[in-house]
């Protein structure tokens, strides 16, 4: 996992997890969730990968 990028954290990542959650496409319980999307996004990751969380996995 040593050659794995780590993905920043930074205002661009913020402002879109803040506008997940005030428009409450992620629960507001689920902020770190919101985070880990936003992070996905940001960076134009192919995956996602999570559990069983129903506002993250289940398609629309």
């Amino acid at each position: 996992m040593h050659d794995l990028p780590v993905l920043m954290i930074d205002e661009r990542v913020r402002k879109l997890a803040d506008l997940l959650l005030n428009k409450n496409i992620v629960p507001a319980k689920a902020r770190l969730d919101a985070l880990h999307i936003a992070i996905a996004t940001i960076h134009h990751m192919n995956f996602l990968l999570t559990w069983n969380c129903r506002h993250m996995a289940n398609g629309c």
